[in-house]
């Protein structure tokens, strides 16, 4: 193999492990508008990336990772000022609290469909928070369109992961069905959808 092929591959490879990471920008206001100084993109395991404030204002911010990630905001003491902040290719908008004291994020796909699904489930738990059943109905009507648009990505992932007994275990197992193959194989999930099968099969068999 000569040198020049030998560079060709190279250049080859570095283009690949390009596109598998993530480029975003981030701005926004967090709501404490008596913070400045700086805040860090935790993703629930190590802090990933920071970012700078002043006065509650995010600055414009460009970064970079292998992957998309479910993150919040902390500040140096680890307490969080902005969830849930979903880190993916495009320009995200962090919006400061409004009715309910929320925080919502903006301009991606994940964020977007997460800020609209947390509307739905306001207004739901505000509505039917005197009738249950017809409470969990209407949030599993919510959710189940979400979950199969993103079906192979964190936000899927993250209300799968997230469901709780509200749901029956053969709900939640369809919903862990609802999953893509690489998702479903997922440590987590797949220790979840044990619990559920021995909770279904107890049910089964009482």
């Amino acid at each position: 193999m000569n040198k020049k092929t030998i560079i060709t591959i190279l250049f080859a490879l570095v283009a690949m492990a390009g596109k598998t990471q993530i480029h975003y920008q981030i701005d926004g206001n967090t709501g404490h508008p008596d913070f400045t100084g700086t805040l860090y993109l935790y993703d629930y395991s190590a802090i990933v990336d920071s970012i700078q404030v002043v006065n509650g204002v995010i600055i414009l911010h460009n970064g970079t990772l292998p992957s998309a990630k479910k993150c919040a905001l902390i500040n140096k003491n680890g307490e969080t000022l902005v969830k849930p902040l979903f880190i993916e290719d495009g320009f995200i908008h962090v919006e400061g609290p409004s009715a309910g004291k929320w925080y919502y994020a903006t301009g991606t796909p994940m964020n977007d469909d997460m800020k609209t699904l947390q509307q739905k489930c306001i207004i739901i738990f505000n509505e039917y928070k005197d009738d249950e059943d017809l409470k969990n109905q209407k949030l599993d009507e919510a959710m189940e369109p979400v979950v199969r648009l993103h079906a192979d990505d964190v936000l899927g992932l993250d209300i799968v992961k997230n469901l709780t007994i509200s749901f029956s275990a053969k709900r939640i197992l369809e919903y862990i069905g609802m999953l893509s193959e690489r998702l479903q194989a997922n440590e987590e999930i797949i220790a979840q959808r044990k619990t559920y099968e021995v909770q279904l099969g107890s049910r089964v068999g009482e």
